[in-house]
Protein backbone atom coordinates (compact mmCIF):
# COMPACT_ATOMS: atom_id res chain seq x y z
CA UNK A 1 0.00 0.00 0.00
CA UNK A 2 2.90 1.96 1.10
CA UNK A 3 4.61 1.61 -2.26
CA UNK A 4 1.53 2.17 -4.11
CA UNK A 5 0.73 5.62 -2.87
CA UNK A 6 4.97 6.34 -3.28
CA UNK A 7 4.26 5.49 -7.29
CA UNK A 8 0.95 7.55 -6.80
CA UNK A 9 2.68 10.28 -5.54
CA UNK A 10 5.71 9.73 -8.24
CA UNK A 11 3.28 10.28 -11.19
CA UNK A 12 1.47 13.21 -9.83
CA UNK A 13 5.15 14.67 -9.88
CA UNK A 14 5.87 13.51 -13.02
CA UNK A 15 2.44 14.83 -15.09
CA UNK A 16 3.20 18.67 -13.24
CA UNK A 17 6.97 18.56 -14.08
CA UNK A 18 5.40 18.01 -17.92
CA UNK A 19 2.16 20.51 -17.19
CA UNK A 20 5.27 23.16 -15.93
CA UNK A 21 7.31 23.08 -19.56
CA UNK A 22 3.82 23.00 -21.49
CA UNK A 23 3.39 26.72 -19.76
CA UNK A 24 7.15 27.55 -20.80
CA UNK A 25 7.85 28.85 -17.75
CA UNK A 26 8.44 27.67 -14.32
CA UNK A 27 10.28 28.83 -11.26
CA UNK A 28 14.20 28.12 -10.88
CA UNK A 29 15.07 25.66 -8.19
CA UNK A 30 18.00 25.45 -6.14
CA UNK A 31 20.06 28.68 -3.99
CA UNK A 32 19.46 31.96 -6.23
CA UNK A 33 22.31 34.81 -6.75
CA UNK A 34 21.86 37.20 -3.83
CA UNK A 35 19.44 40.34 -5.17
CA UNK A 36 17.89 38.44 -7.79
CA UNK A 37 14.89 36.36 -9.84
CA UNK A 38 15.25 33.68 -11.36
CA UNK A 39 12.42 31.54 -14.03
CA UNK A 40 12.53 28.14 -16.42
CA UNK A 41 11.48 29.91 -19.75
CA UNK A 42 10.95 28.09 -23.01
CA UNK A 43 11.56 29.66 -26.14
CA UNK A 44 11.73 29.12 -29.96
CA UNK A 45 13.83 28.78 -32.76
CA UNK A 46 12.91 29.83 -35.91
CA UNK A 47 13.26 26.41 -37.35
CA UNK A 48 10.49 25.39 -34.62
CA UNK A 49 13.31 23.60 -32.33
CA UNK A 50 12.20 24.38 -28.47
CA UNK A 51 14.96 25.49 -26.13
CA UNK A 52 15.08 25.66 -22.07
CA UNK A 53 16.83 28.12 -20.51
CA UNK A 54 17.33 29.93 -16.98
CA UNK A 55 16.13 33.58 -16.94
CA UNK A 56 17.84 35.67 -13.96
CA UNK A 57 16.94 39.14 -13.56
CA UNK A 58 18.67 41.57 -10.75
CA UNK A 59 15.59 42.63 -8.21
CA UNK A 60 14.43 46.42 -7.91
CA UNK A 61 15.58 47.05 -11.77
CA UNK A 62 14.37 50.57 -12.43
CA UNK A 63 15.62 51.37 -15.89
CA UNK A 64 17.30 49.07 -18.70
CA UNK A 65 19.71 46.97 -17.93
CA UNK A 66 22.54 45.17 -20.00
CA UNK A 67 22.27 41.53 -20.71
CA UNK A 68 24.31 38.45 -21.58
CA UNK A 69 23.39 35.22 -23.20
CA UNK A 70 25.10 32.30 -21.82
CA UNK A 71 25.52 29.17 -24.26
CA UNK A 72 26.69 25.95 -22.82
CA UNK A 73 28.68 23.63 -25.37
CA UNK A 74 26.69 20.91 -26.42
CA UNK A 75 27.58 17.32 -25.57
CA UNK A 76 29.33 19.00 -22.55
CA UNK A 77 27.91 20.55 -19.07
CA UNK A 78 24.67 21.72 -19.22
CA UNK A 79 23.24 25.80 -18.67
CA UNK A 80 23.45 25.08 -14.80
CA UNK A 81 27.33 25.70 -15.22
CA UNK A 82 26.85 28.85 -15.42
CA UNK A 83 23.53 30.28 -13.95
CA UNK A 84 23.80 32.04 -10.99
CA UNK A 85 22.81 29.09 -8.45
CA UNK A 86 26.42 29.25 -6.30
CA UNK A 87 28.99 30.77 -6.14
CA UNK A 88 31.23 29.26 -8.86
CA UNK A 89 29.37 30.57 -11.53
CA UNK A 90 29.68 33.48 -13.81
CA UNK A 91 26.35 34.34 -13.65
CA UNK A 92 26.91 35.27 -9.97
CA UNK A 93 29.30 38.21 -10.64
CA UNK A 94 26.81 39.39 -13.90
CA UNK A 95 24.02 39.61 -11.54
CA UNK A 96 26.27 40.78 -8.56
CA UNK A 97 27.24 43.91 -11.52
CA UNK A 98 23.30 45.11 -12.52
CA UNK A 99 23.03 42.53 -15.48
CA UNK A 100 20.58 40.10 -16.80
CA UNK A 101 21.61 36.68 -17.62
CA UNK A 102 20.03 33.71 -19.80
CA UNK A 103 21.98 30.50 -19.84
CA UNK A 104 20.72 28.30 -22.48
CA UNK A 105 20.88 24.72 -23.40
CA UNK A 106 21.45 24.78 -27.53
CA UNK A 107 19.36 22.35 -29.07
CA UNK A 108 20.04 18.58 -29.04
CA UNK A 109 21.56 19.40 -25.44
CA UNK A 110 20.25 19.29 -21.66
CA UNK A 111 16.93 20.24 -21.02
CA UNK A 112 16.63 20.80 -24.88
CA UNK A 113 17.57 17.21 -26.73
CA UNK A 114 13.80 16.85 -27.90
CA UNK A 115 13.48 15.04 -30.34
CA UNK A 116 16.90 14.00 -30.87
CA UNK A 117 20.47 14.35 -29.36
CA UNK A 118 22.76 16.57 -30.25
CA UNK A 119 25.63 13.80 -31.13
CA UNK A 120 23.15 12.25 -33.00
CA UNK A 121 23.50 15.65 -35.91
CA UNK A 122 24.31 15.77 -39.40
CA UNK A 123 26.57 18.82 -39.93
CA UNK A 124 23.57 20.22 -41.61
CA UNK A 125 21.74 19.96 -38.38
CA UNK A 126 25.30 21.44 -36.65
CA UNK A 127 24.50 24.72 -38.35
CA UNK A 128 21.39 25.31 -37.30
CA UNK A 129 22.99 26.35 -33.57
CA UNK A 130 23.02 29.40 -35.24
CA UNK A 131 19.17 29.72 -34.93
CA UNK A 132 19.60 28.82 -31.29
CA UNK A 133 21.59 32.09 -30.72
CA UNK A 134 19.35 34.13 -32.57
CA UNK A 135 16.43 33.28 -30.49
CA UNK A 136 18.15 33.39 -27.39
CA UNK A 137 19.47 36.91 -28.16
CA UNK A 138 16.20 38.24 -29.39
CA UNK A 139 14.44 36.52 -26.11
CA UNK A 140 16.36 38.20 -23.78
CA UNK A 141 16.62 41.32 -25.86
CA UNK A 142 12.47 41.18 -25.81
CA UNK A 143 12.70 41.23 -21.62
CA UNK A 144 11.11 44.72 -20.51
CA UNK A 145 13.64 45.61 -18.22
CA UNK A 146 16.63 44.65 -20.67
CA UNK A 147 18.53 46.87 -23.05
CA UNK A 148 18.18 45.69 -26.49
CA UNK A 149 21.55 47.56 -27.13
CA UNK A 150 23.11 45.74 -24.96
CA UNK A 151 23.36 42.04 -25.26
CA UNK A 152 26.79 40.31 -24.97
CA UNK A 153 27.34 36.43 -25.65
CA UNK A 154 29.30 33.66 -24.25
CA UNK A 155 29.66 30.53 -26.32
CA UNK A 156 31.79 27.15 -25.80
CA UNK A 157 33.17 24.42 -28.36
CA UNK A 158 31.11 24.36 -31.65
CA UNK A 159 28.95 26.81 -30.10
CA UNK A 160 31.20 29.47 -30.81
CA UNK A 161 31.34 29.52 -34.30
CA UNK A 162 28.02 29.65 -34.32
CA UNK A 163 27.86 33.03 -31.89
CA UNK A 164 30.33 34.51 -33.91
CA UNK A 165 28.27 33.73 -37.34
CA UNK A 166 25.10 35.43 -35.78
CA UNK A 167 27.14 38.62 -34.48
CA UNK A 168 28.61 39.30 -37.88
CA UNK A 169 24.86 40.07 -38.81
CA UNK A 170 23.41 41.02 -35.21
CA UNK A 171 23.92 44.33 -34.06
CA UNK A 172 22.30 43.79 -31.20
CA UNK A 173 25.68 41.61 -29.64
CA UNK A 174 27.83 44.01 -28.12
CA UNK A 175 30.81 41.73 -26.96
CA UNK A 176 31.76 38.12 -27.45
CA UNK A 177 33.65 35.83 -25.21
CA UNK A 178 34.63 32.83 -27.39
CA UNK A 179 35.98 29.33 -25.16
CA UNK A 180 37.63 26.91 -27.13
CA UNK A 181 35.79 23.59 -26.76
CA UNK A 182 37.40 20.04 -26.63
CA UNK A 183 37.19 19.35 -30.81
CA UNK A 184 37.76 23.08 -31.59
CA UNK A 185 35.98 26.11 -32.06
CA UNK A 186 35.88 28.40 -34.74
CA UNK A 187 35.41 28.20 -38.80
CA UNK A 188 37.09 29.78 -41.23
CA UNK A 189 33.81 31.96 -41.67
CA UNK A 190 33.63 32.31 -37.92
CA UNK A 191 37.35 33.81 -38.12
CA UNK A 192 35.92 36.27 -40.94
CA UNK A 193 33.64 37.68 -39.16
CA UNK A 194 35.12 38.41 -36.48
CA UNK A 195 37.74 39.92 -39.03
CA UNK A 196 34.76 41.99 -40.61
CA UNK A 197 32.83 43.11 -37.59
CA UNK A 198 35.72 45.78 -36.26
CA UNK A 199 33.19 47.54 -33.20
CA UNK A 200 32.90 44.21 -32.11
CA UNK A 201 35.39 43.60 -29.04
CA UNK A 202 36.26 39.79 -28.49
CA UNK A 203 37.51 37.78 -25.73
CA UNK A 204 39.54 34.78 -26.92
CA UNK A 205 40.07 32.07 -24.43
CA UNK A 206 42.32 28.89 -25.06
CA UNK A 207 43.26 25.81 -23.63
CA UNK A 208 46.65 25.58 -22.19
CA UNK A 209 47.25 21.96 -22.85
CA UNK A 210 46.15 22.25 -26.51
CA UNK A 211 48.27 24.04 -28.60
CA UNK A 212 46.00 24.05 -31.62
CA UNK A 213 43.55 25.47 -29.34
CA UNK A 214 45.79 28.48 -28.45
CA UNK A 215 46.99 28.73 -32.06
CA UNK A 216 42.92 28.86 -32.97
CA UNK A 217 42.20 31.71 -30.29
CA UNK A 218 45.61 33.54 -31.38
CA UNK A 219 44.10 33.84 -34.72
CA UNK A 220 40.34 35.23 -33.92
CA UNK A 221 42.46 37.58 -31.23
CA UNK A 222 45.34 39.17 -34.49
CA UNK A 223 42.07 38.84 -36.30
CA UNK A 224 40.27 41.22 -34.26
CA UNK A 225 40.23 45.04 -34.73
CA UNK A 226 38.40 45.95 -31.78
CA UNK A 227 40.83 47.70 -29.10
CA UNK A 228 38.93 46.02 -26.25
CA UNK A 229 39.58 42.57 -27.77
CA UNK A 230 41.69 39.80 -25.63
CA UNK A 231 42.96 36.38 -24.94
CA UNK A 232 43.52 33.85 -22.16
CA UNK A 233 44.86 30.62 -21.71
CA UNK A 234 43.45 28.87 -19.08
CA UNK A 235 43.77 25.30 -17.03
CA UNK A 236 41.38 22.68 -18.61
CA UNK A 237 38.73 22.68 -21.29
CA UNK A 238 35.21 24.31 -22.09
CA UNK A 239 33.21 25.10 -19.42
CA UNK A 240 35.37 23.90 -16.00
CA UNK A 241 38.34 26.26 -17.62
CA UNK A 242 36.34 29.14 -15.49
CA UNK A 243 36.43 27.13 -12.66
CA UNK A 244 39.71 25.91 -12.54
CA UNK A 245 41.64 28.44 -13.55
CA UNK A 246 42.48 30.62 -10.52
CA UNK A 247 40.84 34.26 -11.23
CA UNK A 248 39.51 33.83 -14.61
CA UNK A 249 35.99 34.31 -13.66
CA UNK A 250 36.24 37.13 -11.84
CA UNK A 251 37.83 38.59 -15.26
CA UNK A 252 35.22 37.58 -17.67
CA UNK A 253 32.58 39.05 -15.77
CA UNK A 254 34.59 42.33 -15.44
CA UNK A 255 35.18 42.09 -19.37
CA UNK A 256 32.00 41.53 -19.54
CA UNK A 257 30.37 44.30 -17.59
CA UNK A 258 32.77 46.79 -19.25
CA UNK A 259 32.24 45.89 -22.90
CA UNK A 260 28.43 45.52 -22.66
CA UNK A 261 27.36 46.97 -19.60
CA UNK A 262 29.60 49.89 -19.78
CA UNK A 263 28.21 50.92 -23.54
CA UNK A 264 25.56 52.70 -21.28
CA UNK A 265 22.73 54.05 -22.58
CA UNK A 266 21.99 54.20 -26.18
CA UNK A 267 19.19 56.91 -27.86
CA UNK A 268 18.31 58.42 -31.45
CA UNK A 269 17.80 61.68 -31.26
CA UNK A 270 16.70 65.07 -32.95
CA UNK A 271 17.25 68.42 -32.47
CA UNK A 272 17.60 72.23 -34.93
CA UNK A 273 20.39 74.13 -35.91
CA UNK A 274 19.72 77.80 -35.74
CA UNK A 275 18.59 78.23 -39.61
CA UNK A 276 16.05 75.35 -39.28
CA UNK A 277 17.65 72.03 -40.36
CA UNK A 278 16.02 69.25 -38.19
CA UNK A 279 19.31 67.09 -37.46
CA UNK A 280 19.56 63.14 -36.72
CA UNK A 281 21.92 61.70 -34.19
CA UNK A 282 22.40 59.10 -31.30
CA UNK A 283 23.34 60.40 -27.82
CA UNK A 284 25.25 57.93 -25.48
CA UNK A 285 25.16 58.46 -21.99
CA UNK A 286 27.17 55.90 -19.60
CA UNK A 287 26.28 53.75 -16.89
CA UNK A 288 26.05 55.98 -13.86
CA UNK A 289 25.76 58.88 -15.15
CA UNK A 290 23.05 61.80 -13.84
CA UNK A 291 22.23 65.39 -12.59
CA UNK A 292 24.33 64.43 -9.38
CA UNK A 293 27.35 62.63 -10.87
CA UNK A 294 27.74 64.59 -14.55
CA UNK A 295 29.71 63.13 -17.34
CA UNK A 296 31.74 64.95 -19.49
CA UNK A 297 30.43 65.05 -23.28
CA UNK A 298 31.95 64.94 -26.48
CA UNK A 299 30.54 65.63 -29.99
CA UNK A 300 31.66 63.71 -33.01
CA UNK A 301 31.52 65.34 -36.77
CA UNK A 302 32.00 62.96 -39.36
CA UNK A 303 33.54 64.41 -42.81
CA UNK A 304 32.09 65.47 -46.03
CA UNK A 305 32.79 62.20 -47.60
CA UNK A 306 31.59 60.06 -44.19
CA UNK A 307 28.28 59.39 -42.40
CA UNK A 308 27.14 59.61 -38.76
CA UNK A 309 28.83 55.93 -37.76
CA UNK A 310 32.19 57.23 -39.32
CA UNK A 311 33.47 57.35 -35.05
CA UNK A 312 31.47 54.13 -33.76
CA UNK A 313 34.42 52.50 -32.24
CA UNK A 314 35.80 55.56 -30.79
CA UNK A 315 32.11 56.30 -29.30
CA UNK A 316 32.04 53.03 -27.58
CA UNK A 317 35.23 53.53 -26.13
CA UNK A 318 34.65 56.86 -25.07
CA UNK A 319 31.35 55.83 -23.26
CA UNK A 320 33.11 53.08 -20.83
CA UNK A 321 35.90 55.97 -20.12
CA UNK A 322 32.99 57.85 -18.66
CA UNK A 323 31.94 60.43 -21.49
CA UNK A 324 28.80 61.03 -22.50
CA UNK A 325 28.65 61.21 -26.46
CA UNK A 326 26.61 62.54 -29.44
CA UNK A 327 26.98 61.77 -33.39
CA UNK A 328 24.97 63.02 -35.78
CA UNK A 329 24.72 63.62 -39.50
CA UNK A 330 24.74 67.06 -40.67
CA UNK A 331 22.91 68.70 -43.22
CA UNK A 332 22.29 66.99 -46.46
CA UNK A 333 23.89 63.71 -44.99
CA UNK A 334 22.66 60.57 -43.98
CA UNK A 335 19.38 59.99 -41.75
CA UNK A 336 19.18 63.82 -41.70
CA UNK A 337 18.79 64.29 -45.30
CA UNK A 338 15.88 61.60 -44.80
CA UNK A 339 13.68 63.42 -41.85
CA UNK A 340 10.03 64.37 -42.87
CA UNK A 341 11.23 67.56 -41.55
CA UNK A 342 13.73 68.08 -43.89
CA UNK A 343 12.14 67.58 -46.95
CA UNK A 344 12.45 69.95 -49.81
CA UNK A 345 16.13 70.80 -48.69
CA UNK A 346 19.49 70.17 -50.29
CA UNK A 347 20.58 66.74 -50.44
CA UNK A 348 24.65 66.43 -50.55
CA UNK A 349 26.17 65.10 -53.58
CA UNK A 350 23.20 66.64 -55.55
CA UNK A 351 21.85 70.14 -54.48
CA UNK A 352 24.91 70.47 -51.88
CA UNK A 353 28.10 70.07 -54.26
CA UNK A 354 31.24 69.17 -52.37
CA UNK A 355 33.45 72.09 -51.42
CA UNK A 356 37.16 71.97 -50.04
CA UNK A 357 36.42 73.17 -46.69
CA UNK A 358 33.53 72.96 -44.44
CA UNK A 359 33.71 76.93 -43.45
CA UNK A 360 33.51 77.87 -46.73
CA UNK A 361 32.02 81.25 -46.47
CA UNK A 362 28.42 81.84 -49.21
CA UNK A 363 27.89 77.94 -49.24
CA UNK A 364 25.38 75.62 -47.45
CA UNK A 365 28.04 73.30 -46.78
CA UNK A 366 29.60 75.87 -45.32
CA UNK A 367 26.95 76.39 -42.64
CA UNK A 368 28.12 73.15 -41.25
CA UNK A 369 29.02 74.17 -38.26
CA UNK A 370 26.09 75.81 -37.53
CA UNK A 371 25.16 71.73 -37.12
CA UNK A 372 27.91 71.49 -34.73
CA UNK A 373 27.02 74.34 -32.85
CA UNK A 374 23.57 72.67 -32.36
CA UNK A 375 24.98 69.80 -31.39
CA UNK A 376 26.76 71.04 -28.58
CA UNK A 377 23.70 72.95 -27.37
CA UNK A 378 22.03 69.66 -27.70
CA UNK A 379 24.81 67.85 -25.76
CA UNK A 380 25.41 70.54 -22.90
CA UNK A 381 21.43 70.29 -22.18
CA UNK A 382 21.33 67.05 -21.18
CA UNK A 383 20.91 66.86 -17.15
CA UNK A 384 23.29 64.06 -16.99
CA UNK A 385 26.21 65.91 -19.08
CA UNK A 386 28.50 68.86 -17.51
CA UNK A 387 28.22 71.26 -20.05
CA UNK A 388 31.46 72.41 -18.77
CA UNK A 389 33.34 69.90 -20.17
CA UNK A 390 32.85 69.75 -23.88
CA UNK A 391 35.01 68.30 -26.88
CA UNK A 392 35.19 67.99 -30.18
CA UNK A 393 36.33 65.31 -32.84
CA UNK A 394 36.17 65.61 -36.24
CA UNK A 395 37.34 64.47 -39.68
CA UNK A 396 38.91 66.38 -42.90
CA UNK A 397 35.65 68.98 -43.65
CA UNK A 398 34.03 67.85 -40.38
CA UNK A 399 36.95 69.02 -38.53
CA UNK A 400 36.52 72.44 -40.52
CA UNK A 401 33.00 72.73 -38.99
CA UNK A 402 33.96 71.91 -35.28
CA UNK A 403 37.02 74.06 -34.75
CA UNK A 404 35.09 77.12 -36.19
CA UNK A 405 31.88 76.31 -33.87
CA UNK A 406 34.41 76.24 -31.59
CA UNK A 407 35.30 79.59 -31.84
CA UNK A 408 34.05 81.77 -28.51
CA UNK A 409 32.91 78.54 -26.54
CA UNK A 410 34.60 78.10 -23.20
CA UNK A 411 32.69 74.82 -22.76
CA UNK A 412 34.77 73.50 -25.52
CA UNK A 413 37.96 72.22 -23.53
CA UNK A 414 39.21 69.93 -26.28
CA UNK A 415 40.02 69.26 -29.79
CA UNK A 416 40.71 66.46 -31.85
CA UNK A 417 41.19 66.84 -36.26
CA UNK A 418 41.82 63.90 -38.30
CA UNK A 419 43.25 66.01 -41.54
CA UNK A 420 42.16 69.17 -40.74
CA UNK A 421 42.49 71.80 -43.67
CA UNK A 422 43.67 75.17 -43.08
CA UNK A 423 41.92 76.66 -41.20
CA UNK A 424 40.61 80.21 -41.27
CA UNK A 425 42.14 83.08 -38.95
CA UNK A 426 39.25 83.71 -36.70
CA UNK A 427 40.11 80.08 -35.49
CA UNK A 428 43.68 80.68 -34.72
CA UNK A 429 43.35 83.65 -33.09
CA UNK A 430 40.85 81.85 -31.01
CA UNK A 431 43.12 78.53 -30.11
CA UNK A 432 46.11 81.15 -29.40
CA UNK A 433 44.31 82.81 -26.95
CA UNK A 434 42.32 80.60 -24.81
CA UNK A 435 43.71 77.28 -22.81
CA UNK A 436 41.76 75.02 -25.56
CA UNK A 437 43.93 71.79 -26.05
CA UNK A 438 44.47 70.98 -29.48
CA UNK A 439 45.32 66.93 -30.70
CA UNK A 440 45.99 67.51 -34.35
CA UNK A 441 46.44 63.87 -36.31
CA UNK A 442 47.82 63.74 -39.75
CA UNK A 443 49.98 61.66 -42.37
CA UNK A 444 52.95 63.00 -43.63
CA UNK A 445 51.69 62.21 -46.99
CA UNK A 446 48.66 63.70 -46.69
CA UNK A 447 47.21 66.57 -49.00
CA UNK A 448 45.44 69.44 -49.28
CA UNK A 449 47.34 71.27 -46.48
CA UNK A 450 46.78 69.26 -44.24
CA UNK A 451 49.86 68.61 -42.64
CA UNK A 452 51.37 72.23 -42.81
CA UNK A 453 47.87 73.34 -41.05
CA UNK A 454 48.14 70.32 -38.29
CA UNK A 455 52.04 71.95 -37.55
CA UNK A 456 51.11 75.22 -37.31
CA UNK A 457 47.84 74.87 -35.03
CA UNK A 458 49.57 73.01 -32.63
CA UNK A 459 52.75 75.63 -32.62
CA UNK A 460 50.60 78.25 -31.88
CA UNK A 461 47.92 76.44 -29.72
CA UNK A 462 48.13 78.05 -25.82
CA UNK A 463 47.36 75.19 -24.16
CA UNK A 464 50.59 73.35 -23.22
CA UNK A 465 48.60 70.19 -23.69
CA UNK A 466 48.11 70.31 -27.26
CA UNK A 467 49.93 67.66 -29.36
CA UNK A 468 50.48 66.57 -32.83
CA UNK A 469 50.81 63.01 -34.17
CA UNK A 470 51.94 62.56 -37.31
CA UNK A 471 52.28 59.19 -39.00
CA UNK A 472 55.17 58.58 -41.66
CA UNK A 473 52.09 57.69 -43.86
CA UNK A 474 48.48 57.56 -43.34
CA UNK A 475 45.31 57.21 -45.20
CA UNK A 476 43.19 60.70 -44.87
CA UNK A 477 40.85 61.95 -42.75
CA UNK A 478 38.61 58.82 -40.48
CA UNK A 479 40.60 56.19 -42.47
CA UNK A 480 43.26 56.72 -39.98
CA UNK A 481 41.53 54.80 -37.56
CA UNK A 482 41.06 51.96 -39.76
CA UNK A 483 44.36 51.14 -40.25
CA UNK A 484 46.28 52.76 -37.30
CA UNK A 485 45.06 50.51 -34.34
CA UNK A 486 47.22 52.67 -32.32
CA UNK A 487 44.94 55.76 -32.74
CA UNK A 488 41.64 55.31 -31.24
CA UNK A 489 42.96 53.90 -27.48
CA UNK A 490 45.43 57.38 -27.90
CA UNK A 491 42.62 59.32 -28.33
CA UNK A 492 40.79 58.31 -25.88
CA UNK A 493 43.68 58.48 -22.95
CA UNK A 494 44.39 61.66 -24.64
CA UNK A 495 40.48 63.20 -23.85
CA UNK A 496 40.40 61.37 -20.70
CA UNK A 497 42.99 63.44 -19.29
CA UNK A 498 41.88 66.67 -20.83
CA UNK A 499 38.12 65.75 -19.49
CA UNK A 500 39.48 65.57 -15.93
CA UNK A 501 38.12 61.03 -15.48
CA UNK A 502 39.98 58.81 -13.43
CA UNK A 503 42.22 56.34 -15.03
CA UNK A 504 40.99 53.50 -16.10
CA UNK A 505 41.20 50.61 -13.34
CA UNK A 506 43.17 47.48 -14.95
CA UNK A 507 40.85 44.95 -15.28
CA UNK A 508 42.84 42.15 -16.13
CA UNK A 509 46.64 40.64 -14.64
CA UNK A 510 49.78 42.01 -16.38
CA UNK A 511 51.15 39.13 -18.63
CA UNK A 512 51.99 36.54 -15.78
CA UNK A 513 51.93 33.03 -15.17
CA UNK A 514 50.57 31.92 -12.06
CA UNK A 515 51.80 28.99 -10.48
CA UNK A 516 51.76 26.10 -11.15
CA UNK A 517 50.41 26.10 -14.64
CA UNK A 518 47.77 28.67 -14.08
CA UNK A 519 46.60 31.44 -15.97
CA UNK A 520 48.05 33.82 -18.44
CA UNK A 521 46.07 36.84 -19.52
CA UNK A 522 46.68 39.91 -21.31
CA UNK A 523 46.41 43.27 -19.50
CA UNK A 524 42.85 44.07 -20.49
CA UNK A 525 42.30 48.43 -21.46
Amino acid sequence: MECSGLSHRRMLLFFLFLALFHFGVSEARGEQAKGETAKLVRLQAEDGWILYAGLHLPNKVTSPIAGVVLVSEPGWPDRTMYEPSGSTSIGVGLIERGMAVLAVDPRGHGMSQDPKRFNLFSPQEVEKLRLDVRAAVQFLASQKNVDPERIGVLAIGVGATYAALEASANPAIQALVLISGESGSLSPEALDSIQRRSDLPVLCIAQKARRESVREMAQAYALSKNPNSDMVVGLGYGAPMVSFTPGLMEQVTEWLAHNVKGLGKSTPVTFRSSDGWTLYGTLRIPEGASEGSKAPGVVFVHGAKHDQATYLVLERMGVKRGMATLSFAWRGKGKTALLKENEGKEIYGIDILPQTHAYTKGSIIGDAHLDVKAAIEFLASQKSVDSSRIALVGGTSGAGAATVASIGDSRIKAIVTLSAYPQPDEFKQHLSTHDVALLAVVGADDYGGTVESAKELTEISKSKYSRLIMYETAPHGAEMLVVKPDLEPTIVRWLVERLGLAPQKKLGAEFRLSPPGGLFAANWR
